[in-house]
């Protein structure tokens, strides 16, 4: 029994640090943008290794290079209203990403 109170308690250290690097991730984007995309990919290996899930509907991550895109600063959003859905453009690699609405 006490196996799975560990794990639960992983897990719950696992979704605060990916918290904190989230935020960290953000922050840096715009002066060390290099910084930022490691914060990014050690958020995607924790998340990945203890099966914890990424935080939704924030910045979103470029899936080509991994860097953050935050909007004006390296990355270009627009409105698709045929669509219905936002479409971030990666400044770093071109890569598209489209959130519906």
């Amino acid at each position: 029994m006490k196996y799975r109170s560990d794990r639960a308690f992983l897990k719950k250290i696992a979704q605060e640090r990916i918290s904190v690097l989230d935020s960290l991730s953000v922050s840096s984007a715009i002066s060390e943008p290099q910084l930022s995309k490691y914060y990014t990919t050690l958020m995607q290996r924790i998340s990945s290794h203890y099966k914890v899930k990424m935080p939704k509907g924030g910045v979103p991550i470029c899936k080509r290079c991994g860097t953050r895109m935050v909007p004006g600063v390296n990355a270009k959003v627009r409105l698709c209203s045929s669509g219905r859905y936002v479409a971030y453009s990666c400044s770093a690699c071109g890569y598209e990403k489209h959130v519906h609405y």
